[in-house]
């Protein structure tokens, strides 16, 4: 299924669709619901996300977009506790959304 994802353009309908049935398919399938958590978080079902992301806490991606979730709600805490989670397991990603985060409190 994610050949089939990957012959459409990233974030398209049918890129999309794809994932959704793969998740379906393969709940237990870390891959396939972060590509499903990604489109939520791009769509604001940010407590999709969480509920979706919170079944996938040993992988440094889920914990990343777990920590841009909990900063979208403004549950900086939360938002920081897990991006150190996916720093810890070498998320760069989370390296650099942790530097943004701390942009943002520094401004409120």
């Amino acid at each position: 299924m994610f050949l089939v994802a990957n012959t459409f353009p990233e974030g398209s309908k049918e890129y999309n669709q794809v994932f959704e049935i793969a998740a379906k398919t393969f709940p237990e399938s870390d891959i396939a619901n972060i590509n499903v958590a990604v489109q939520e978080l791009r769509n604001n079902e940010t407590d999709q996300a969480i509920a979706r992301l919170g079944q996938f806490t040993d992988n440094p991606d889920a914990l990343n977009l777990l920590g841009i979730a909990y900063a979208n709600k403004e549950l900086y805490d939360k938002a920081q506790e897990y991006l150190n989670q996916a720093i810890a397991k070498g998320n760069k990603g989370a390296e650099h959304n942790m530097q943004q985060l701390k942009r943002v409190l520094e401004d409120n």
